[in-house]
Parts: C-alpha cells; structure tokens; sequence
C-alpha cells in the first residue's frame, strides 16, 4: 500500500483517469483477454514442468525442487526447515533433468492441445 501512495500522481482526478487507461492501453496493446492468456500460459508451464518432476523423481526430490523455485527458499532456509541432507544436490539434479528434458516446444504443443479451442 505504501508504494500505492507513495507513487500517487495527485495531479490527476477521477474525470481524467479513463482517458489515461486508453493511451496506456494504446501504448502498450494489452487487453485483459491478452493478459488471462499469458496468466494461463505461465501457470499452465509451471505446473507441467512439476507434473514432469513429480512423474520422474521420488516424492523428496519433488518436495525440495518445490521449495525452491515455488517457495522461493534458499538452500539454508530449506535444510533447517526440513533436515534433509544433500539437498543442494538433489535440487540441481531436478533442475539440471529439466533443462535437458523438458522443452519449451513440448510445453506449448501439450498447451494448445488443451486449451487451443478456448484461444
């Protein structure tokens, strides 16, 4: 809230604001139908990608690969939380078997072929 107010442009009213959206939308052609898809994309390739770790990988693998790039944890905060040894290296090797067997281009096949009649 305090960078809201902080931020605040009081030189504006409320009779001004409509036409401000629309040279911002102008600007920038962005519509709210554009900015659900690439809400939907986004959580749809997170959540692939932890469909294809949960299905290759034991559920403690899983578990600490979900801390980290979903809780946005560091390593020490995951250890203490969990005491779990060598957890560093079973996140790496998570994130390494991502990054060499899952792709983008598989990601948005699979994502048109559920959703390319709704787009």
């Amino acid at each position: 809230m305090y960078a809201r107010v902080a931020k605040r442009d009081l030189n504006i009213d409320s009779d001004s604001i409509n036409d401000l959206y629309e040279e911002y939308y102008n600007a920038h052609k962005s519509s709210s139908t554009e900015k659900i898809k690439s809400d939907l994309w986004r959580d749809y390739a997170t959540l692939y990608i932890m469909l294809k770790v949960e299905e290759n990988f034991d559920n403690e693998s899983f578990y600490l690969f979900r801390l980290k790039t979903l809780g946005n944890m560091t390593y020490k905060q995951i250890r203490e939380k969990t005491n779990i040894k060598a957890i560093r290296k079973k996140i790496l090797e998570v994130s390494s078997w991502v990054k060499q067997n899952v792709t983008k281009e598989e990601i948005k096949t699979n994502f048109n072929k559920q959703f390319g009649e709704l787009l």
